[in-house]
């Protein structure tokens, strides 16, 4: 593939003139730049003024749900050009990424292409040694997203990543937005059945091994996959039970040493407590759930996703839904009351 032909697709939320700038950055190494953009109306309007006229910008409003992650489907749907280049506003690309990007697709044979981002970067500062791998370049028609707080997409076909040095992404600290509590809201989905156990701890464990390698085939994978079915067994519970407090206590051991080893700073002590915390959370999180909503929710976005089971792959109910919502603060609030209304079966 000699000229692979590239759709940047970009989620803003309130933050104008770093999605412009963005915008600028990557304007001339792209062949479209989508933008979805949940902001209130007068950042909207900036954003609007900015971009009117320009053939290669495509800007759509939508209402805001907290996290870029439940519309991925209909950024991707907006998407025209066969591959996809996923950046968020706080980030930027490498002099050499940009200068090989196009390269890197039309020399390579994969469906998906995996980049290191520097975590920690400022303006004008040199790099920081912690980063971590992430699949932004990718074929528009082998990915699959389920709408989960930072989850990786689900790639169909071969992934491969890019060791060149000078070829990454920079999480640059003075352009990150905070939006205080707002993803902690979230927690009171994160709670598994024996069957989302077993998933999501391989999830997790694919995070330390290589590319191309199937967790669950790993000796490691299949410890877990034993450990898993003991536990679940000598507890008398069925598949589609909820996990016991030592089951949590685990899988959020896991968690932690799996972001230890990726980080580089593992902490043994703090692994453990912080384990003991998540897991006591939990506990107290089932006492107030009397009813099981949130669990059973939590099945649902753990089975399907948050996109499938809001129905957010549907381009009919995104702009339904943003009618009706569009100009109000949302944010996670608004990202629960819709799941509570699938639930009860009152959505739209």
């Amino acid at each position: 593939m000699s000229n692979p032909k590239i759709s940047a697709l970009i989620f803003s939320r309130d933050a104008p003139d770093t999605t412009i700038d963005l915008a600028k950055d990557i304007y001339e190494i792209v062949d479209e730049i989508v933008i979805v953009d949940c902001s209130v109306k007068v950042k909207y309007k900036i954003l609007h003024e900015k971009f009117e006229g320009l053939k290669k910008v495509k800007l759509f409003h939508t209402m805001a749900l907290g996290y870029a992650d439940p519309m991925r489907a209909f950024g991707l749907e907006k998407c025209t050009k066969e591959w996809i280049l996923y950046i968020d506003t706080d980030e930027r690309l490498s002099a050499d990424l940009k200068r090989d990007l196009r390269s890197i697709i039309s020399n390579g044979h994969a469906a998906a292409y995996q980049l290191k981002r520097y975590e920690n970067c400022s303006k004008s500062s040199n790099l920081d040694e912690f980063f971590t791998w992430q699949t932004r370049i990718y074929q528009k028609d082998r990915v699959k997203y389920l709408g989960i707080t930072h989850e990786q997409p689900i790639i169909h076909g071969i992934t491969q990543r890019v060791y060149d040095n000078g070829a990454f992404l920079l999480h640059v600290n003075e352009l990150r937005q905070r939006f205080g509590n707002e993803y902690s809201k979230m927690d009171i989905f994160e709670r598994f059945s024996y069957e989302n156990y077993k998933a999501r701890m391989l999830d997790y464990l694919s995070k330390v091994i290589s590319p191309g390698k199937i967790a669950k085939n790993t000796t490691l994978g299949r410890m877990v996959r034993v450990m898993i079915f003991a536990s679940q067994h000598l507890a008398f519970r069925k598949s589609d039970e909820e996990i016991s407090y030592v089951d949590y206590l685990f899988l959020s051991m896991v968690r932690n040493a799996a972001y230890g080893i990726i980080s580089k700073k593992i902490n043994p002590i703090g692994i453990i407590s912080g384990a003991m915390g998540n897991a006591n959370r939990i506990a107290q999180l089932r006492q107030d759930d009397e009813d099981n909503t949130y669990f059973d929710i939590a099945q649902k976005i753990n089975s399907i996703g948050v996109i499938k089971y809001l129905m957010l792959d549907d381009i009919k109910v995104v702009d339904a839904l943003s009618r009706k919502y569009e100009w109000e603060q949302g944010g996670i609030d608004l990202l629960l009351r819709l799941l509570l209304e699938r639930h009860n079966g009152k959505y739209p």
